[in-house]
Order: C-alpha cells, then sequence, then structure tokens
C-alpha cells in the first residue's frame, strides 16, 4: 500500500510539471491563419499565414487556435491540445522525479 501511494504520487508529481510547463511558450515552427484579406481581383483568397503560440516544455502540447480563442494566448478549454506531446512530457518530468529521488537515496546514505 506504502509503494502504491509512492506511485501515485509520482505520477500525480509528473503530471503537474508537465501541466505547469504550458507557460513555457514559443512561438513557431507552424503556422495557422491569423485573418483574411478577402479576395483579389483575380478572385484568389488572399491570407495571412503567422506562425502559432505554443506551450509545453520540453514538447509543446497546447496551440494558440485562432478565431477560437484570444489570439496570442493560451487556454486549455480553447486551444489545442495535443496528447502524445503531453504524455512524453510526463514521461520526461517522470524520469526526471525517479532520477532526482536516486540521487537524494545516494546522498542520504
Amino acid at each position: 500500500m506504502k509503494y502504491t501511494l509512492k506511485l501515485i504520487a509520482i505520477l500525480v508529481g509528473a503530471v503537474f510539471l508537465s501541466l505547469l510547463s504550458v507557460n513555457v511558450t514559443k512561438i513557431g515552427p507552424e503556422y495557422e491563419l491569423y485573418c483574411s484579406l478577402g479576395k483579389s481581383v483575380d478572385g484568389i483568397e488572399i491570407n495571412c499565414p503567422e506562425k502559432v503560440i505554443n506551450g509545453g516544455w520540453p514538447a509543446p502540447f497546447v496551440y494558440d487556435t485562432p478565431f477560437v480563442s484570444v489570439q496570442r494566448s493560451l487556454s486549455f478549454l480553447e486551444d489545442s491540445f495535443r496528447l502524445m506531446p503531453f504524455i512524453a512530457n510526463t514521461a520526461f518530468y517522470l524520469v526526471i522525479i525517479c532520477a532526482f529521488i536516486k540521487l537524494l537515496r545516494i546522498i542520504k546514505h
């Protein structure tokens, strides 16, 4: 039982660090359409693609969705959430936490 609680605590910590990492934002490399300028004289649609802001470290897992949410800001409810990078981030932080616990045990003894 004690071992199970430790595992759950470590997993919750890794998920928490992954969610907290969404505050690490960068712009690009993906592009989204942020505006439409209309049609040209020839009837061709004129758009203005820009690099989209994304959040999460080391792998970004929340991407800004223009025209749905406030532009240039991230929100879990309105923007695009990608599960696989989130799982990768959680695994990364899980390894970091386990390595930190192992290091503390080595220093303690």
